[in-house]
């Protein structure tokens, strides 16, 4: 199948098949493409079932939270001790333009009250995909424009990088704006 129509079957507008691969995709999409998916970075962006794995020989992923339990989670949240726990979720910041959009990119423009949802990287890479958030001092340095407290669940956790400062996740909800 070319890219074209794996575009239109995921709504989507992407240049590889290293990108799609990277997409929130189903068994059954990657069973129908698996020839042309990139299984280095299905491995480490896609949670598949045990079955599915064993069919193509996938093992778990070794530095990767894909498959960390909640509990889990909360274990590596508390142990950085450095955000606020509010019931399931955890209490973080986000430092965007002025205007509301991301410092990084227009993909996003942060709303009070709106819940954003994206992909996210696993693993302990510094910098890559997924939705971030800080703590207050962080999202300050990022970028001191306006500072947003955002809620994310634990199960929407990613992972904890650069050494406890900034979370990755799959979700998250913008709470407030920071004064």
């Amino acid at each position: 199948m070319n890219i074209k129509e794996a575009n239109k079957e995921l709504g989507t507008s992407y240049e590889t098949w290293s990108e799609i691969s990277c997409h929130k995709l189903t068994e059954e999409f990657m069973e129908k493409h698996w020839e042309d998916l990139n299984k280095g970075q299905v491995s480490r962006c896609q949670k598949m079932s045990e079955k599915f794995r064993a069919r193509h020989d996938i093992p778990l992923p070794k530095d990767n939270w894909l498959y960390f339990s909640d509990e889990q989670k909360l274990a590596e949240i508390k142990k950085c001790g450095l955000y606020e726990l509010d019931g399931d979720s955890i209490i973080a910041y986000k430092g965007i333009r002025s205007d509301n959009y991301s410092a990084f990119n227009f993909q996003y423009k942060y709303e009070i009250g709106g819940e954003y949802e994206s992909t996210c990287d696993c693993t302990s890479a510094e910098n890559s995909f997924g939705l971030s958030a800080w703590t207050l001092e962080q999202a300050r340095d990022y970028c001191d424009e306006k500072i947003i407290k955002v809620s994310i669940k634990i199960s929407d956790l990613g992972r904890i990088v650069h050494s406890g400062g900034k979370l990755r996740c799959f979700r998250f909800k913008a709470l407030e704006e920071i004064k």
